[in-house]
């Protein structure tokens, strides 16, 4: 996919303008796996609405942080359960290459 925009979550993924395999999809949350994976295991969770990152979520006050943990720890466990463990993760600032919150779960332990 040739994206050129300033936020591809909005713009594309949370409208669904790719084909996406979605895990679970809140009226705030969407878990969907990665459409071109780094792990064998490879899951994106995002807001629905635009949060920049993780500094930003703290200070949402919908209850977005708490809906967004609970589908991952949602995720997690299931992961857990088939595979023994996985890793979750996100980036803030100079170091985010897409300018919107976006968690990664994997399996295995090592980034």
């Amino acid at each position: 996919m040739d994206y050129t925009g300033s936020d591809i979550y909005c713009d594309v993924i949370i409208p669904k303008k790719v084909t996406l395999n979605v895990i679970k999809e809140t009226d705030d949350v969407l878990a969907y796996y990665h459409t071109q994976p780094h792990w064998e295991t490879h899951i994106i969770i995002t807001p629905k609405k635009h949060v920049l990152d993780l500094v930003e979520l703290v200070s949402q006050p919908d209850g977005l942080a708490r809906k967004l943990l609970d589908v991952m720890a949602e995720i997690a466990k299931a992961i857990e359960e088939r595979e023994g463990g996985c890793t979750i993760f996100t980036t803030t600032g100079n170091n985010q290459n897409a300018k919107h919150l976006h968690i990664h779960v994997r399996n295995g332990a090592e980034l």
